[in-house]
C-alpha cells in the first residue's frame, strides 16, 4: 500500500514538472512574438525539439498597418512597405 502511495507521488511531481518546463518554453515563445499555447503544447510533448526550436527562432513583432509577422529588426514591412516605428 505504502508503494503505491509513493509511486503515484512520484507520478505527479514528474506531472508537474514536466507542465512546468513546457511553460518555461511557452513563455520564452511569447517573448519572442509566438504563441504561447501553441508552443506549451509543442514543449508538453515534445520537450527536446521545443527547446531546441525556441532557442534557435528569431523575434518577431506585428505591423501595425498589415498586421503580419514581421522581422523584429524591420524598418521597413516586407509586405506593405509600411515603416516601422
Amino acid at each position: 500500500m505504502f508503494l503505491a502511495e509513493t509511486s503515484s507521488g512520484v507520478v505527479l511531481i514528474a506531472l508537474l514538472f514536466g507542465i512546468g518546463l513546457a511553460a518555461l518554453v511557452a513563455l520564452k515563445a511569447r517573448e519572442k512574438g509566438r504563441s504561447f499555447g501553441i508552443w506549451f503544447a509543442f514543449a508538453l510533448f515534445l520537450f527536446l525539439p521545443a527547446l531546441i526550436a525556441v532557442a534557435i527562432i528569431k523575434p518577431t513583432k506585428t505591423c501595425p498597418s498589415c498586421a503580419k509577422a514581421i522581422p523584429k529588426a524591420a524598418n521597413i514591412c516586407p509586405y506593405c512597405g509600411a515603416a516601422q516605428a
